[in-house]
């Protein structure tokens, strides 16, 4: 993974070879994605078990007599 400094002087970078007006639309498009609410996402339901009544399971042998 990149460093932050690294990743923001590429950005720079990138920005110095634009032209005035794509940068402008780029700083405008940036912004838009900034203000933007992100969905908010739903809890998930807690699961439900499964309860199999202790008399659906039949004779239990311990082995004891």
């Amino acid at each position: 993974m990149r460093l932050p400094v690294e990743q923001e002087e590429k950005i720079i970078g990138i920005l110095r070879e634009l032209p005035y007006e794509k940068v402008d639309a780029v700083i405008d498009f940036a912004e838009y994605l900034k203000k933007r609410k992100k969905p908010i996402l739903k809890q998930k339901k807690a699961r439900r078990t499964l309860r199999v009544p202790v008399f659906h399971l039949g004779k239990i042998d311990l082995g004891c007599q």
